[in-house]
């Protein structure tokens, strides 16, 4: 399990991140010391969203997901799993938000889809 996230409270997935209120969640999860995944459907922009993250001081990577579909949902979960191990936060913003703590990725991401 390769763990190369440092940040003071861990580690936050944000859905819908390249754009609207899910970029602005990044922004102030990354602000108070969270390492964000810009979760977005499309991987180009959810890219371009970390970069402008990054460029703020922001510790952000991309990571391409679509809460509405299963497969993508179930990589999303074995790629955070694989490389970080885990997941302190998930905030689910396509009409909907909660955040999921002391959970393993799959349970995280399966207990904050409805």
């Amino acid at each position: 399990m390769a763990n190369d996230i440092e940040a003071p409270q861990g580690l936050a997935l944000v859905t819908g991140a390249n754009r609207g209120i899910g970029k602005e969640t990044a922004a102030q999860l990354g602000a108070a010391g969270y390492h964000v995944l810009v979760g977005a459907r499309d991987a180009v922009a959810g890219e371009q969203a970390a970069k402008e993250l990054r460029d703020r001081g922001i510790a952000a990577l991309p990571l391409t997901l679509s809460v509405n579909d299963a497969e993508s949902v179930a990589a999303a979960a074995h790629a955070v799993r694989t490389r970080f191990g885990r997941l302190e936060s998930l905030s689910v913003t396509r009409r909907c938000w909660r955040t999921c703590t002391g959970r393993s990725v799959g349970a995280a991401i399966s207990h904050c889809r409805w």
